[in-house]
């Protein structure tokens, strides 16, 4: 019974690795962010109420953004100068970088009006999401990424990459078990489907039985 337990609580705690660091990895490789940074944004962005997913989409919308400036969007250009950040000073950043700067500079327009919308110039409709976790500009930002450093919370890539490896053989198993069972469920069919034809009989004697019979019954 003790085995069973404790095999039980490993099988639960592979199930949340593999889920956990198959999330980071892949949405690392999206956003093109690193899945140590990654993660430390992410718990920001869970400590400001909002998620990995929103905040993968905003850096997504936002690199989006930058690559149409690089490549001659006036309405592109625009809407990174009207924080006073010119195309050439994004261009050598790396994408955390990017959303950092541009956060912070977000974090300095004073009208809310004219925040919001400027939000989801760059980062789309994640944008005013994402203006809770920006409302300190960049250093708030850092000093949620410090703490969760201290908690212990940065995921290293090698183990997210370790958990993507895990569900997809973990998927697979499951794959090979049901195909096992439709193979005995094969095997099966027959005799099972002769045993359902007689069941259908008794019952239908029954059913007429019971109905001619009602007051006895």
């Amino acid at each position: 019974a003790a085995g069973a337990a404790a095999m039980t609580s490993l099988v639960g705690a592979s199930g949340v690795f593999a889920k956990m660091g198959d999330t980071m990895a892949k949405a690392s490789q999206r956003t093109g962010i690193s899945v140590e940074r990654l993660s430390e944004l992410a718990y920001a962005a869970d400590q400001s109420g909002t998620d990995l997913t929103t905040l993968e989409t905003g850096v997504r919308k936002m690199q989006k953004t930058i690559a149409g400036a690089a490549a001659g969007s006036e309405e592109a250009r625009q809407a990174l100068l009207q924080l006073g950040v010119p195309i050439q000073h994004l261009l050598g950043l790396s994408p955390d970088q990017q959303f950092l700067l541009l956060g912070d500079r977000l974090a300095q327009v004073a009208d809310p009006t004219r925040r919001a919308a400027l939000a989801m110039e760059l980062f789309g409709k994640s944008g005013t999401q994402l203006l809770p976790m920006l409302a300190d500009g960049a250093a708030g930002v850092e000093s949620l990424a410090e703490r969760a450093r201290m908690l212990g919370l940065t995921m290293r890539t090698e183990d997210a990459q370790a958990a993507v490896v895990l569900g997809d053989l973990m998927s697979d198993l499951w794959k090979t078990v049901k195909m096992g069972a439709f193979a005995v469920g094969t095997a099966l069919a027959p005799a099972l489907s002769d045993l359902a034809r007689v069941a259908i009989g008794v019952v239908r004697v029954t059913v007429a039985w019971v109905r001619d019979n009602r007051e006895l019954v």
